[in-house]
């Protein structure tokens, strides 16, 4: 005598009808990071894992990532990111990865270069500037430029 219908679709024997197979691994991202990073190219993503975990650990928990591009910052692999209304560039920098905020407003003045390979972003406030260099996602470089100067007002 047979124990019942088999199971349906997706279902493992033996467990409770209506009910799928046992959820797979989970992923927390609050600030929309991993969505953000799937625009970057394959080779950019992986190299920056480590700078994207310090963008994630420097957020608040209500900072939401619009766009970042991975680049060197101040001689490391790192990061910048539009978060709301700043720009945040982390780096992975051993120890102590370097972090810079800065406020998206009008004194906010972004300039940008590229070449054949890579484009390099320089924001600038008040004099200071940092600089996030051999962006290879050149597209990218451009589309969180013209984002900044255009979130800035200029």
């Amino acid at each position: 005598m047979p124990a019942g219908p088999p199971p349906g679709p997706g279902a493992f024997p033996g467990s409770p009808p209506g009910y799928g197979p046992p959820p797979g691994p989970q992923s927390y991202d609050p600030h929309g990071i991993g969505a953000a990073a799937s625009r970057l190219s394959g080779g950019a993503r992986r190299a920056a894992k480590v700078s994207l975990a310090v963008l994630g650990a420097v957020l608040a928990s209500d900072d939401v990532v619009t766009m970042v591009v991975h680049g060197g910052f101040r001689g490391h692999a790192g990061v910048v990111a539009l978060v709301g209304d700043r720009v945040v560039l982390v780096n992975e920098r051993q120890w102590k990865p370097d972090v810079a905020i800065l406020p998206v407003d009008p004194k906010l003045v972004v300039q940008g270069w590229q070449d054949e390979r890579s484009a390099t972003l320089t924001f600038i406030v008040e004099g200071a500037h940092d600089v996030i260099e051999r962006i290879p996602d050149r597209a990218l470089a451009i589309e969180i430029a013209q984002r900044v100067r255009h979130q800035a007002g200029g």
